[in-house]
């Protein structure tokens, strides 16, 4: 698994689980605590800054973590709420 499979579609993805549109518990805990911690400072200030920042912090660590199997787990079900 590569760092191009955190893409564009990947980034919308994680803006919708932090808007609420979508639900995913991560396997990886890290990543679900930075989400639950992202949606916490959205849903206090829904501005585009505070989404995207949310959005680049949890990429960077799922990215960072790329090799681990939950996180490889997490990006398998993430895609698949793309199609």
């Amino acid at each position: 698994m590569e760092n191009s499979q955190i893409s564009d579609t990947t980034d919308r993805t994680i803006m919708d689980i932090i808007k609420g549109k979508h639900r995913m518990s991560f396997e990886f805990m890290a990543a679900n605590v930075l989400v639950k911690h992202a949606q916490n400072i959205y849903a206090k200030e829904p501005s585009e800054e505070n989404l995207h920042e949310g959005c680049r912090q949890v990429k960077k660590l799922l990215i960072q973590n790329v090799n681990l199997p939950s996180v490889k787990t997490d990006l398998e079900k993430i895609n698949s709420m793309v199609r």
